[in-house]
């Protein structure tokens, strides 16, 4: 950590919004600035739905209080948005480990793989095994364009983009509520779901999001059959119900993890989120519990009798300290969260993924496609410049012949004194005319051969060469000499996921033309033509056109 480092965290929900700045001073983390909106606040009508115009609006007020750069923002998505698996596979290379976590993916995701965002972190596997632990995040890339797209109207610029479920891991392993070399599990509570996170060694092995309004669940069938059975909807304002649909769901996801995991049993579950929610419930459970011999006075006392574990909850100002005055209400039930999302860029955690990151990257079929279009269009070229050489060759070898011949055939001495002045003048010019012309065809001569050769390593994976011309000819000088003109034109096409850095890419590509020896013998410049924004597809390409030429006056 470095001293005096400041990081911001930023959680938006459907409820509540979250700003929390956090600095690290003098070896302890600092809450120097907090902002939280309701979305609601200012609503009257009290049936109204959710809409992008009262996120823009809570949005705008967190800008106005923070008054704070928010353009270096850690952001999160809820963990509806976002599937959270672990599995195994086998050691294999990192581009066909990518390909391969999106193939595994395809198993649990409700959409098309081709719009699917995906990170993932591998974790150290047993060599006997041969096999590697990894830890998949997927979600939408629909939803994270939302996002962006939310965040900049209001000038807010994110550096990262993670689920919630490790924001919160992070804040409690900072926090020392997390039992390292032991498997504990996270019950959190937010907009009517509860997120069960069971882990070990810092690492989840086994998370589920269910919807507390109506029984859904994004994992697979074979999963869901195992967890939920033949369980049914249940209506979202009978408590009581609910309390025990969630201790049924953390049951069957402890027994999960036991099972068919392999893992051993959990010693403690952490309470996090929206418990007011069921505060007055325990008031007439202290009487009416069922299968307790006493009676419980709130959630964790009540999980903890059923579950026969230990269940706490957690204070957020154990280890963050506050330099304000004025007490925070830590009980925001999504203060842990922000506090971890600002946490991201202070502190390290076993695991980091990064899906702002991840949805950059150029997949490993883009990267297939693009690397055989390259070698398709310079084969071609390769061919098409190789019988033109053949055509080329078979004209001077016939003048070359000729010329022989002549010199051959030609009289050993001559008289000069049969020749007047006028003869021997046009005799010289013929002489110098032929000698000219093998000079400009022969001798001085630029093959094509050795410079197409230098192309393919010359060109980078994200250049793409569409078209190649030349043309030689004879350039008649104002003082009646003549010059032997050779100039090829390189057009070509530029894809890179970092926008705004094609021009310079090609530039950097002229200079790597000029440098090459081999290329450039024969040339005196390289001129940029034509530079132009295009696409390919659903692609976006920047197209260039080059000029290489023996003449300096070449437009």
């Amino acid at each position: 950590m470095l001293f005096l480092k400041k990081s911001v965290g930023l959680y938006v929900g459907t409820k509540t919004i979250q700003l929390a700045q956090l600095q690290y001073i003098a070896g302890k983390v600092h809450l120097t600035n907090f902002v939280h909106v309701d979305i609601f606040e200012d609503v009257q009508d009290t049936n109204k739905s959710l809409d992008a115009e009262l996120i823009l609006k809570a949005l705008r007020k967190i800008s106005y209080k923070s008054k704070i750069d928010l353009r270096k923002v850690n952001t999160v998505l809820l963990p509806g948005m976002v599937l959270l698996r672990y599995f195994q596979m086998p050691y294999i290379s990192a581009e066909e480990m990518e390909e391969a976590v999106r193939f595994e993916a395809k198993k649990y995701i409700p959409f098309k793989l081709e719009e699917a965002v995906t990170g993932f972190y591998i974790l150290r596997g047993k060599k006997e095994t041969r096999k590697v632990g990894i830890i998949s995040l997927v979600t939408k890339g629909e939803f994270i364009k939302n996002h962006l797209a939310m965040l900049n109207k209001v000038n807010i610029t994110p550096i990262s983009i993670e689920t919630a479920s490790f924001a919160l891991l992070r804040f409690l392993e900072y926090s020392g509520e997390i039992e390292i070399k032991k498997s504990n599990a996270v019950v959190y509570f937010y907009e009517q779901r509860v997120n069960i996170i069971i882990l070990k060694d810092g690492i989840p092995y086994f998370v589920r999001d269910v919807s507390l309004s109506k029984k859904e669940e994004w994992i697979d069938d074979e999963t869901a059959e195992l967890l939920i059975g033949s369980k049914t909807a249940i209506p979202a304002d009978n408590r009581l119900t609910l309390l025990d649909d969630v201790l049924s769901d953390v049951k069957i996801s402890l027994e999960y993890y036991k099972k068919e995991l392999g893992k051993e049993s959990v010693s403690k579950v952490i309470l996090c989120g929206e418990l007011d929610y069921f505060d007055s419930l325990f008031a007439p459970l202290n009487t009416a519990a069922e299968g307790s011999s006493k009676g419980v006075s709130s959630l964790p006392e009540y999980l903890s009798d059923k579950l026969n574990v230990s269940v706490k909850t957690i204070d957020p100002f154990k280890t963050i300290q506050c330099v304000k005055t004025k007490p925070l209400p830590h009980t925001f039930p999504m203060f842990p969260v922000t506090l971890g999302t600002a946490l991201r860029g202070l502190v390290k955690t076993r695991i980091e993924i990064d899906l702002f990151r991840a949805r950059k990257k150029t997949s490993l079929k883009t990267k297939i496609l693009i690397r055989k279009m390259v070698l398709i269009e310079v084969a071609a070229l390769l061919v098409s410049f190789l019988i033109m050489q053949l055509v080329f060759s078979a004209f001077v070898s016939k003048e070359q012949k000729i010329l022989k011949k002549i010199r051959n055939s030609g009289s050993k001495f001559v008289e000069v004194s049969h020749f007047d002045q006028k003869q021997l003048k046009a005799g010289l010019d013929s002489i110098e005319s032929r000698i000219n012309i093998y000079n400009k065809l022969v001798k001085e001569k630029v093959y094509l051969t050795p410079k197409l050769s230098c192309l393919p390593k010359l060109t980078n994976a994200e250049i793409w060469l569409t078209k190649l011309n030349f043309e030689n000819s004879f350039i008649v000088r104002r003082d009646k000499s003549n010059e032997n003109s050779f100039n090829l034109q390189i057009k070509g096409n530029v894809f890179t996921a970092q926008k705004g850095t094609e021009v310079e890419m090609i530039n950097e590509y002229v200079e790597k033309l000029k440098a090459d020896v081999a290329f450039f013998k024969g040339f005196k410049i390289i001129k940029t033509g034509s530079v132009e924004r295009s696409s390919f597809g659903d692609m976006p390409i920047m197209t260039f056109d080059l000029i290489c030429s023996s003449d300096l006056d070449k437009k």
